[in-house]
């Protein structure tokens, strides 16, 4: 289908865990994305913070939303696990509040990087 809708573009099939070592090749190579060409932007850029267990979520003060984070920063605790950030990027929301019971890998922060 894509080959028929954009005649011109590059198309890759990836149906087989296999297959993905030829997507990352291509995409490393510069063959997709193409700057030419409008379309879906290949590079998340929206990333989940979760909890390494569950118990009662409590808050670092730099679990602000707007925030600037850097790999390892320290966003709170639960249970007595510190919950570290694997990302770095700005907090766009807080998704556990303090006190919150919490399951294991819960979504606690929502970054963008860039």
């Amino acid at each position: 289908m894509a080959k028929r809708t954009c005649r011109d573009g590059d198309a890759l099939s990836v149906s087989t865990p296999s297959d993905l070592d030829a997507l990352i090749q291509a995409i490393d190579t510069g063959l997709s994305p193409r700057a030419d060409i409008a379309g879906e932007n290949l590079f998340v850029t929206e990333r989940i913070v979760v909890t390494p267990a569950a118990g009662i979520f409590t808050p670092s003060p730099e679990l602000v939303t707007g925030r600037s984070i850097e790999v390892g920063d320290l966003l709170g605790e639960v249970g007595g696990e510190p919950v570290h950030s694997p990302f770095d990027g700005s907090i766009q929301g807080v998704m556990a509040y303090s006190g919150e019971r919490v399951v294991f890998r819960q979504p606690v922060a929502w970054l963008r990087t860039s």
